[in-house]
């Protein structure tokens, strides 16, 4: 009986956290809205979980060496002090020089050298393409696995908070990830 209590005490207050009311005084009478959680959640940005001190890390390694992986692209967004998201878009090149880090062959991370470098504050479309890849990614990891085979490209996405940590290993089958449709509709067509 004690446990029926506590729900229903609970519900109450849940049901009273989520209609705030705001008073408001116009030509001297009152008026009482009441705080829409299902509207507000629509004027929230596609990213407004990036806090000032964090970054949202999107990373994709290509196969141009096999298994041993190929070049990286990365994304870092972040706020800057106008609240606004900034991503950095970074691209190397990476040797075929395969090294042995714990009896297992990788390559030489220490010769990797950035080809592109480039900065874009985005918008809120901008963030609703990045959130879409996010989505994707975590859609299609819960779903796996799925055949493979030793080459494929690799997503991943994680903050530096350490609170979302996703990755996608796109091999045997060729996945849509949206992730060329994000970088190419963020950072238009790009050579090198």
């Amino acid at each position: 009986m004690r446990t029926i209590y506590i729900f229903l005490a609970t519900l109450i207050l849940m049901n009273c956290s989520l209609q705030k009311e705001k008073r408001v005084v116009k030509n001297n009478e009152e008026s009482i809205e009441v705080f829409d959680l299902e509207h507000e959640i629509e004027k929230i940005s596609p990213l407004e979980g990036i806090w000032k001190k964090d970054t949202l890390i999107i990373e994709f390694e290509g196969t141009e060496h096999g298994e041993w992986g190929g070049y990286r692209e990365t994304f870092f967004l972040l706020r800057n002090e106008d609240s606004n998201i900034v991503a950095r878009f970074l691209k190397d090149t990476v040797p075929f020089d395969v090294i042995s880090v714990d009896g297992c062959g990788l390559l030489n991370d220490k010769k990797r050298v950035i080809v592109l470098d480039t900065l874009k504050t985005l918008n809120i479309n901008d963030e609703k393409i990045i959130s879409d890849f996010i989505q994707r990614i975590t859609e299609l990891n819960l779903k796996g696995p799925y055949p493979s085979s030793n080459a494929g490209n690799m997503y991943t996405v994680r903050n530096t908070n350490k609170t979302l940590s996703v990755s996608f290993w796109n091999s045997g089958r060729a996945m849509r990830t949206g992730y060329f449709k994000m970088k190419t509709s963020l950072f238009g067509a790009m050579k090198k």
